[in-house]
């Protein structure tokens, strides 16, 4: 029980835009065009998966003129 706590107190991995992009169905649940979109315009080149969710989120959600 105690590993299952000093795992989550853990710092995230970080991964690549592109990496997140190759592997956006499996980690994020969103095609490779939506991650690309999304993360192509952040100014960071590796985000955490939690980062990245919540960058595509934010980039779906958004109104369209």
């Amino acid at each position: 029980m105690a590993a299952g706590k000093k795992a989550a107190g853990a710092a995230a991995a970080k991964y690549g835009r592109d990496e997140l992009v190759r592997q956006a169905r499996a980690l994020l649940r969103v095609s490779e065009d939506a991650a690309a979109g999304a993360l192509s315009g952040l100014d960071r080149e590796e985000l955490t998966v939690a980062e990245a969710k919540q960058a595509i989120q934010q980039f779906l959600r958004r109104r369209v003129s």
